[in-house]
């Protein structure tokens, strides 16, 4: 195999984050390792924009026909398509002009990649396991809290009871309540999905698979995903040697605001449960009635929160001198978090 056939694609979906752009581009492509093709999908932006950041990532924005060495495209869209059109844009121009490419990496702009030992152990486990179409490593957030993988689906009635009830009364009423895992690293090995910021898919698989679905703007793109793959009879594969830093929520903290978030989470779970895991229209309405139980919840203790406390009484006249003035103290319920709860 010559040096310039790619036998990885990458697609990189971006919205107005320039540098976190330029920086992926020029500090964590280079960790790669193998021969590669990379698209940077930027979404919602004119054209000289985008150019502009092409020639900053010593790119070249996509006009067509791809120059067979430049590792790297920029593709315009003047439109937001979110996540799943995003991608699949960029994968299809990417096994249209690179049919030599096995494997597709999706991955988000904010992420560090330690080394090429990373992508090295993720494609020698997926050619390893011939029944496995998507594997992913280890995410970790600046935190050090794991995000990945989901070892089950997570079943509807305890999506329902989050929403409906507050964390220390749905313990009651969950019909599975899910356990911690044990201590330690996540364990190797087949789960239900893993986390999309970095997540490696056997091409030929996610085309048979019909690609990420277009019904969803953001979110509850892995998990409907890992459905389709499912029908293939095709699973998802979790390795913790290998190991991402992400960063997280960048872009949406700029750019969306909470309640915006809250509603593209809230109708792609609604999408998810409906067409991929059999939810029946009562199922979803009950969904929808609980979310504007936790709505109302949210408003009120936000409300409450927000209330000044109490004037403390001036002293009585009588008081002796130096008798100190008490501050009535806030109620412990106005420390409750306003945040509706999220699936």
């Amino acid at each position: 195999m010559s040096p310039e056939e790619p036998i990885l694609g990458i697609v990189v979906v971006v919205y107005k984050s320039r540098a976190d752009t330029v920086a992926f581009v020029c500090r964590q492509l280079p960790q790669i390792g193998c021969p590669f093709r990379a698209v940077v999908v930027d979404l919602d932006c004119a054209p000289d924009a985008t150019r502009q950041m092409a020639a900053e990532c010593g790119a070249e924005p996509y006009g067509g026909e791809p120059n067979p060495r430049q590792p790297v495209l920029f593709l315009n869209s003047p439109e937001n398509l979110g996540y799943a059109r995003g991608n699949n844009l960029g994968a299809e121009l990417l096994l249209r002009h690179f049919p030599g490419i096995r494997w597709l990496l999706f991955s988000n702009n904010d992420i560090e990649i330690p080394g090429p030992e990373t992508l090295s152990q993720l494609i020698t486990q997926l050619q390893r396991l011939p029944d496995v179409a998507c594997i992913g490593p280890r995410v970790l957030g600046l935190d050090g809290q794991d995000q990945s993988p989901l070892y089950e689906p997570i079943p509807l009635a305890e999506v329902t009871c989050m929403e409906l009830f507050s964390p220390p009364v749905c313990r009651l009423f969950m019909p599975r309540p899910r356990r911690p895992g044990p201590p330690g690293p996540p364990r190797e090995g087949y789960c239900y999905t893993v986390m999309g910021c970095f997540l490696l898919v056997r091409a030929e698989d996610f085309v048979a698979a019909g690609r990420f679905d277009p019904g969803t703007f953001l979110y509850r793109e892995e998990e409907i995903l890992s459905e389709r793959l499912l029908r293939l009879r095709k699973r998802a594969y979790f390795l913790p040697s290998a190991v991402v830093r992400h960063h997280g929520g960048k872009t949406i903290s700029r750019y969306i605001d909470y309640g915006q978030v809250n509603r593209l989470h809230f109708e792609s779970t609604c999408y998810y449960y409906r067409n991929y895991r059999q939810a029946n229209d009562l199922q979803i309405a009950l969904l929808r009635f609980a979310k504007r139980v936790s709505l109302t919840r949210a408003r009120l203790l936000s409300r409450f929160r927000r209330r000044p406390a109490a004037t403390p009484r001036a002293a009585p006249a009588a008081a002796a001198p130096g008798d100190a003035r008490v501050s009535v103290p806030r109620s412990p319920g106005s420390e409750t978090s306003g945040k509706a709860g999220r699936p």
